[in-house]
Formats: structure tokens, C-alpha cells, sequence
């Protein structure tokens, strides 16, 4: 089921691999992974038996963060286009901060030219959104593009480390992300949602910027009747 939001090709290959993987696995002593829920995930895939060892590795130091850049962006967002990484969801709750009158600056690193490309750009003039998509950046504009930035939005459904969440820890920008295990497995975010939700993340996205939206009323039996009645 996981699966099922990827083109065909890639279904395609992804099952092989898992297949393979199965093949192969009386041969293999352990398994090393770099996260806990990774590990987790292994074994409900294998057995609880599997030997599996966590130890998260980076392959390059962290640059130093640039204190005296400007601040353009009110939120990054740092991925592919992979159907994962869950864009729609996020320009999704873009779209209904905007219908509420609010309209943060979101930057985007998918890569020029995809389907999902396209789709931002005709939700961005539709609802007239701050978002802008940067397109694929090396590791040094990706740095650069972090110290732009007041934080880190991120709202991935699966990761097997998180990459730009350690990257952007490191920088001290403060992080909303999904509530989900591979994010606390390595950063403690400032405020989580439901990434399911455009609603769930629109609203984490209010608190950080201090706008939240006020609780629904509730009311009693004779208000409801008059508005069925109308």
C-alpha cells in the first residue's frame, strides 16, 4: 500500500528489491541502519529476530552557519519529487493559509521541469502564493539557502535518516515537522502535525508565526436546529 502513490516503474523496481532483500538475507550477519524506527521497520519487514545494529553517519561535516545572511524565507523545504516527501499536502495547506488571508514565504528545492514542478507554479498563481521553487541546489547553495531562512518545514512521510533535518538542527533554525518517529529520532521539532493534513500543518504553521486561529465555537442544541432550519 505504501507503495501506491509511485509511478509504475518504480513500484516495479522497489518490489524487486524487496524481493531480493528477502533472497538474500540468510547470508547477511546484520543489518546496520541509522535510525531506531529504521530498525523498527526492518524487522516487522523480516522478523523480530533480524540482527540489526543503529548507528547514524553523516558523510561530510555540517558547514558553519552564516549568522549575518538575510533572512528572505519564512520556511524551507529542502527534497526531491519523490510522491513521499509529500509536497501536495504542503502547498495543499499553502493554499488554505491563503484562503485564511495569511501567506508565509516557502522555499522549494524540486527539481525544474517534473510534473510536480508544474503543479506548484499553477497553485502559486492560482492562489497567488509566496512560494519559490529554487529548483535542484548543490550541497553549498543548500547551506546558503538554510541561513536564508527563519526554519525548517518538513513535512516527509518516510525517511531513513532525515538528512536536512540534521543539517538544519545544526544551524539552530528551529524545525515543524510531521509527528513521526524518524523525526524525533534525531531532532526535537518546535511544533508537529499530522502530515496526512493540510489542515494539521497549516495550523502548526500558524502557531510558529504566533497567528493561530481561534478554537471553534461550540453551541448548544438550539443554535444547531436554527442553522438546520434556515
Amino acid at each position: 500500500d505504501s507503495l501506491k502513490s509511485y509511478p509504475i516503474k518504480t513500484r516495479v523496481r522497489l518490489w524487486g528489491e524487496r524481493l531480493m532483500l528477502r533472497a538474500f538475507t540468510t547470508r547477511i550477519d546484520k543489518f546496520v541502519v541509522q535510525t531506531p524506527s529504521m530498525a523498527e521497520q526492518v524487522r516487522g519487514f523480516l522478523g523480530e529476530q533480524t540482527p540489526v545494529v543503529v548507528c547514524p553517519f553523516v558523510l561530510a561535516e555540517v558547514d558553519q552557519a552564516d549568522v549575518s545572511a538575510e533572512k528572505i524565507y519564512d520556511f524551507v523545504y529542502v527534497a526531491s519529487a519523490e510522491p513521499h516527501k509529500n509536497h501536495q499536502k504542503l502547498i495543499a495547506a499553502w493554499c488554505l493559509l491563503a484562503e485564511q488571508g495569511l501567506r508565509p514565504s516557502l522555499a522549494l528545492t524540486v527539481p525544474f521541469d517534473t510534473a510536480l514542478s508544474f503543479q506548484i507554479e499553477e497553485l502559486k498563481r492560482k492562489w497567488d502564493l509566496n512560494v519559490f521553487n529554487l529548483g535542484q541546489l548543490s550541497s553549498s547553495e543548500v547551506c546558503a539557502l538554510y541561513d536564508q531562512s527563519s526554519a525548517l518545514i518538513y513535512p516527509s512521510t518516510t525517511e531513513s535518516l532525515g538528512l536536512p533535518l540534521i543539517e538544519a538542527n545544526a544551524r539552530q533554525l528551529p524545525i515543524i515537522a510531521a509527528e513521526l518517529d524518524y523525526v524525533r529520532d534525531i531532532v526535537e521539532p518546535v511544533q508537529t502535525f499530522d502530515p496526512s493534513s493540510r489542515t494539521s500543518i497549516a495550523r502548526a504553521v500558524r502557531r510558529h508565526l504566533e497567528s493561530d486561529e481561534p478554537a471553534q465555537l461550540i453551541h448548544g442544541p438550539e443554535v444547531f436546529l436554527r442553522e438546520v432550519m434556515q
